[in-house]
């Protein structure tokens, strides 16, 4: 929730007004919560709840797609968050070959900080998860379990994400 919520607060502080979230299905519990955190900032900022696109993959050709239907919305969002950053690279490809500026008409926002994120034709804005440091927990989490035995104690960790802003928003 932590990562949707400091998309959807970034874009609202460089004033977009009208964000669109895209997602896939299935919906997997992590783009779902992303989704949530987005929506509950958008409307704690008084703009109503954000239009969400569901396409059929979290891939670039979804995002393509996904162009066309943001284009086709009334008013068209100045904003758009993506569940991951595939589904974010395909939307701008095609949002430029529609002759819209990113970030400029359309401001977008990716999750997960793949290696192309950074190399792409805009460089993408997205949400980085701590992997080494959930690596390490999880590694941390199942010697703990291996090495107590049944007096172990399940817990819960959260790392927070961290908001890499590039060129597209």
């Amino acid at each position: 929730m932590a990562g949707g919520e400091a998309a959807a607060a970034y874009l609202l502080g460089i004033g977009r007004e009208r964000i669109a979230f895209v997602t896939g299905t299935p919906e997997p519990q992590p783009c779902v919560e992303r989704r949530d955190g987005a929506a509950r900032t958008i409307v704690e900022a008084g703009l109503g709840k954000p239009p969400v696109l569901v396409k059929e993959a979290l891939s670039p050709t979804e995002g393509q797609a996904a162009a066309h239907e943001i284009m086709a919305m009334s008013p068209v969002p100045d904003g758009v968050f993506c569940a991951n950053d595939l589904l974010a690279i395909g939307l701008i490809n095609e949002l430029i070959r529609l002759g819209v500026r990113v970030p400029e008409d359309i401001a977008v926002v990716g999750y997960d900080d793949i290696e192309l994120a950074a190399s792409a034709a805009v460089p993408l804005t997205t949400v980085r998860q701590p992997r080494r440091e959930l690596g390490w927990e999880a590694a941390e989490l199942a010697m703990a379990e291996i090495g107590e035995g049944k007096s172990h104690q399940h817990r819960q960790v959260v790392q927070r994400p961290d908001l890499v802003i590039r060129e597209s928003a």
